[in-house]
Order: C-alpha cells, then sequence, then structure tokens
C-alpha cells in the first residue's frame, strides 16, 4: 500500500509561497518546474489552485517510485482521495497482464483514460519530486509517452523536479526554472521591511544578497525575525553563505528545544514526514519544534522540507539522529499502518533483511513490487 503522505495537498498557508509563475500554471496545460526546492514553496501551487477552485490530485515521488508499476499503485492511491473507485480498469490489467510480461504502455494508457475522470472538470495533476525516478528508470518516459498525453485537455498537468530530467519525453515541455520562480528584489526587501524594520539599510542590502530570492531562506529570516531575539543584524553580519545562513537559522530557532522534540525532528528528518500519531508512537507525547523547515499537510500530517534537511542534520547532530533501535519502530509503525513500501526501505536501510523480506511476503502490495522491477 502507497504511503498515505505522499499524496497529500500542502496547506495554503505561507505567504512567501505565493507566485504569478504557480497561478499560470494552474490555469495552463502542462508545466514542468525545474528548479532547486529552495526557490519552490509548493503550497503555492496549491494556494493557486485554491483561488480557480480547482482540487488537485497530487503524488510526491519517492525512490520506490523508479519501479513503474510502484509509480502506477501510488498515483492510483492518489486518484482515490477524489474517488473511492479510481483506477479500478488499471488495477484489473495489472493483474491480467503485468507490465514485466506484456509491456508498460497499455498500463499508462490505460491509467490516463481512468484518471480523465478524476480530472474533469475541476480537477489538476501534480507530480512532485520526479527526479527520484531513477535516470535508469522507465517511470518518467512512459509517464511522458503515455500518461500525459492520454490527459491532454483535462486540466492542468504540472511537474516539479529540482533539477533537469533524463527522460527525452519531456524536452518539449513547456519549462518554468529557478530565474522564474526567483523572488524579486523589492518582493524580499518589502517582507523584511514589515517582520525586520530595525534593520539598517546595510544590513537589509545583505540578507537580500544572501536571500538571493528563495523563498525557503526568506521564510527563515521571517521566522527569526518574529522571535524576541534581537540578534538579527548581528548574524546576518557574520554568516558567509547561504548555506551558513540556513545553519544558524536553525541553530537559533531551535535553542530551546527539548531533547525529545529534537529526538523527534531527527526522526521526521530520515522519512521526510511526520505525524502526531507517528511522533507519538515513537518519541512520546512531544511536539515537533515548528520551524521554517516543516510544510504543513492535509489530514495533520508535516513535511521536512528538502532544502532544509542539510541544515538540520548540522544541528541535530548524530546525538538527535534515530538510532537502530527507533527507526526499527519506525519501520514497524509504518507497516502497521500499510505503508509497506517505506517500510521495507528502511527496513534494508538499518540492515534487517529478516524484516524486510517478511514484509514483502506478507504485504501483496509489497510483493508486486518487489516481482516488477
Amino acid at each position: 500500500m502507497t504511503f498515505e503522505a505522499k499524496t497529500l495537498v500542502p496547506l495554503p498557508c505561507d505567504p512567501e509561497a505565493a507566485h504569478a509563475t504557480f497561478e499560470d500554471a494552474a490555469s495552463g496545460s502542462i508545466t514542468l518546474f525545474e528548479a532547486p526546492p529552495e526557490y519552490a514553496l509548493t503550497e503555492g501551487l496549491a494556494l493557486a489552485f485554491s483561488d480557480l477552485d480547482r482540487q488537485p490530485l497530487w503524488l510526491r515521488l519517492g525512490p520506490e517510485d523508479s519501479d513503474p508499476a510502484t509509480f502506477l499503485l501510488s498515483l492510483v492511491t492518489a486518484a482515490r482521495r477524489l474517488h473511492r473507485d479510481a483506477g479500478q480498469a488499471t488495477l484489473k490489467l495489472m493483474k491480467e497482464q503485468p507490465g514485466p510480461v506484456f509491456g508498460w504502455p497499455p498500463l499508462y494508457t490505460q491509467l490516463a483514460r481512468d484518471l480523465r475522470a478524476c480530472l474533469a472538470p475541476q480537477g489538476a495533476l501534480v507530480l512532485e519530486d520526479i527526479h527520484h525516478a531513477a535516470d535508469g528508470s522507465p517511470t518518467l518516459s512512459l509517464a511522458g509517452r503515455y500518461l500525459l498525453p492520454g490527459l491532454a485537455e483535462a486540466g492542468p498537468c504540472i511537474l516539479v523536479s529540482h533539477r533537469k530530467p533524463q527522460a527525452a519525453a519531456f524536452d518539449h515541455c513547456p519549462r518554468r526554472s529557478a530565474s522564474e520562480l526567483r523572488l524579486s528584489a523589492s518582493a524580499v526587501r518589502r517582507t523584511l521591511e514589515k517582520w525586520a524594520p530595525e534593520l539598517t539599510t546595510q544590513a537589509r542590502n545583505r540578507a537580500m544578497w544572501l536571500v538571493g530570492g528563495r523563498a525557503a531562506l526568506l521564510a527563515g529570516l521571517r521566522e527569526l525575525a518574529s522571535t524576541a531575539d534581537p540578534g538579527l543584524e548581528p548574524l546576518l553580519k557574520h554568516v558567509a553563505s547561504r548555506d551558513e545562513l540556513a545553519a544558524r537559522t536553525a541553530e537559533v530557532l531551535l535553542t530551546g528545544a527539548g531533547r525529545e522534540a529534537m529526538h523527534a525532528l531527527g526522526l521526521a528528518a530520515q522519512i521526510d514526514y511526520a505525524h502526531p500519531a507517528m511522533t507519538s508512537a515513537i518519541a512520546g507525547e512531544t511536539q515537533l519544534p515548528p520551524g521554517p523547515w516543516l510544510q504543513h499537510l492535509e489530514d495533520g500530517w508535516v513535511r521536512v522540507r528538502p532544502c532544509w534537511k542539510r541544515p538540520l542534520r548540522v544541528v541535530l547532530g548524530d546525538r538527535a539522529m534515530p538510532g537502530r533501535d527507533a527507526l526499527h519502530q519506525l519501520a514497524e509503525w509504518l507497516l502497521d499502518t500499510g505503508a509497506c513500501e517505506k517500510a521495507v526501505v528502511l527496513y534494508l536501510e538499518i540492515g534487517d533483511h529478516d524484516c524486510a523480506a517478511r514484509a514483502i511476503a506478507v504485504r501483496p502490495a509489497c510483493s508486486w513490487t518487489s516481482a516488477s522491477g
């Protein structure tokens, strides 16, 4: 069964996320966003859809979606958040004519037919983090050649990648780059003037240079400015790079966070997502430390933004990162909640091949995935 968090839509709540480029894409056809993650806060895309009364079908790919069958199952799961019986014909065809034997094009073509009913008339499709599909995988080529053409005119289709996809099927897709997502100097200045009016002109100019139009870094500075700590100007003076700015931002905002909270954040960073039920089961009754590193999703889930994972690891250090026992407990929780694919990956990461094999043996979805590669 697909990990639920992959299919959840971001909550449109961050003021730095809104962008005219997202608005254009939300009312267009097919658009590929190709930019590092610090430029694209995708809740801005969710906000654009909300303003147009569109209900997006959303899927964030993981490395497991390099497998073309897993990707199909992931997308069917995402579609079923909109329509309970979505993808029935595709699943039936997967059982009768599995892709490894009969070929993948008919399955991707059939899924396009199934999804048209989910998208029309006020839907949209978002495939985020498509770079996770490995270069040697056929998933992206199949999606580009058979899935997206079959969804033409059904609604906007948005692809988000942190780097250029290697699939030739996307070569002619309209692209929006980091330069088009970069916040203007005037927009950054207005935010700084609103949240940190005490900054000198020199400090504000340095902040603008360090941020460089990156929405994620600007959100971090906004949260720094909203704390009671008056040391924003000295911090700006002494950091020498954007990486150092992100690390110092995380360090300051995590000052005072307890050991349990830091451990919970380390656990979330390990699998990219967190939910209160998960945190409670593994780390006890503690709260995740809030900060610009969390993207809020539907149903109470949060996602650790990719661009903040490295700074968080620097600040948390090895002591706050989960050990083998905690990761094994997390894998068990994932398995119990149906996220077989995620649990198996975690078991393999900690070297517990016996538990991974047992999980695959008792979960049909995992068995399908392992057999289809």
